[in-house]
């Protein structure tokens, strides 16, 4: 019994790594990235949370998800003044809505 378990598990991880390389047969890891910042917006879980996004040559990039800080702005502007500090550049936090 503990043998059929331990294959049925092993058969559904299996199946989850298929899934997630087929998923992304195809797609850039830009693609998929996008992909991804679009998800969690869609999904309504890191509503009130904020992107740190960094300008690159004229377009705001997303960079770092803040959330779940009693202050998810404070938290944000701490990151931003970090990264100017260390990397230069210019820096903004967007809240997700």
């Amino acid at each position: 019994m503990k043998k059929l378990l331990l294959s049925l598990a092993l058969i559904g991880v299996l199946v989850v790594i298929l899934v997630w390389l087929i998923g992304g047969v195809g797609q850039t890891a830009y693609e998929r990235n996008l992909s991804l910042v679009k998800d969690i917006e869609n999904s309504g879980n890191a509503k009130g949370g904020y992107w740190l996004e960094q300008k690159t040559m004229g377009v705001w990039a997303k960079e770092v998800l803040i959330f779940g800080y009693l202050d998810n702005y404070s938290a944000c502007a701490d990151f931003v003044q970090a990264n100017y500090k260390k990397y230069g550049g210019t820096y903004r936090c967007t809240e997700i809505e």
